[in-house]
């Protein structure tokens, strides 16, 4: 069986930003977590892509997304029906296909941490889901990640007609009022953009990309962790992030200070 050559596990390689400024969010036990749903938390990609290669034939890797019509133009390049073309992303938003997610590796001692340094009542889920998602939503945290309480997984309400950003972004708000500072971890360069072009002073944002995606702006307030090993997107570079920032000495001189 041939081995998969996975890269050395290299910290400052994999943590891109002002060091010390995490360091201090997270030193601070008032901090609130925000966390995406998918992408951060669930394993969406992996079942959807796993779902698209049964219908298609096409063979793809969470690993290989590049953007957000990443399906859509690989159906296209790959030559399939305009039918198949329209539809290749329609199994992000079923709820039998993302009930079925599983957890990232290492994203459960991350919630353990942060729920154990910062209390239950500071950790908090911000998704951008349809409203007609949250009993399967709900339901997939009581099985995955208990440690979330269910009032702190905040979902769209029927009727609630903005948009995913200014959602988000509004929402990011109500939580800064409330703090000394949010930290705010999303996959979706859009969110982590809008959090930004909010100015919300207290807000660190912080972009863990699925698969190739990178960013391509720079702010102060912007941290950058990939995932590692990459192949299988786990979240082992967030944890070790956190578990550095909130040691005694949380000193990591090696890291990148900016971008």
């Amino acid at each position: 069986r041939k081995n998969m050559e996975r890269q050395p596990y290299h910290f400052p390689e994999l943590f891109t930003g002002d060091w010390d400024l995490f360091k201090k969010v997270l030193q601070n036990r008032q901090t609130v977590f925000v966390f995406d749903m998918d992408g951060i938390l669930a394993n969406s990609a992996k079942i959807v892509l796993k779902k698209f290669t049964e219908k298609t034939g096409v063979a793809v890797k969470p690993s290989e997304i590049d953007g957000w019509d990443f399906l859509t133009n690989l159906a296209r390049k790959s030559g399939l029906s305009e039918e198949t073309i329209e539809h290749a992303e329609d199994d992000w938003y079923k709820a039998e296909v993302l009930g079925n997610a599983q957890r990232y590796l290492y994203i459960r001692p991350v919630i353990q941490k942060t729920v154990g340094y910062y209390g239950s009542a500071n950790n908090f889920v911000l998704t951008s889901r349809n409203h007609t998602l949250r009993e399967s939503t709900s339901s997939w945290f009581r099985q995955k990640l208990p440690e979330i309480h269910d009032e702190n997984i905040i979902m769209r309400k029927e009727g609630d007609l903005r948009k995913s950003v200014p959602f988000k972004v509004d929402n990011l708000r109500i939580f800064a009022e409330a703090a000394p500072w949010i930290i705010f971890i999303d996959d979706n360069i859009d969110f982590i953009k809008g959090a930004l072009e909010a100015k919300i002073p207290n807000c660190l944002t912080v972009y863990v990309p699925l698969g190739k995606n990178m960013p391509d702006i720079r702010h102060e307030r912007l941290i950058l962790i990939k995932r590692y090993p990459n192949e299988i997107q786990a979240m082992y570079p967030l944890m070790d992030a956190i578990g550095r920032a909130i040691s005694q000495d949380g000193n990591n001189d090696s890291v990148a200070h900016s971008y």
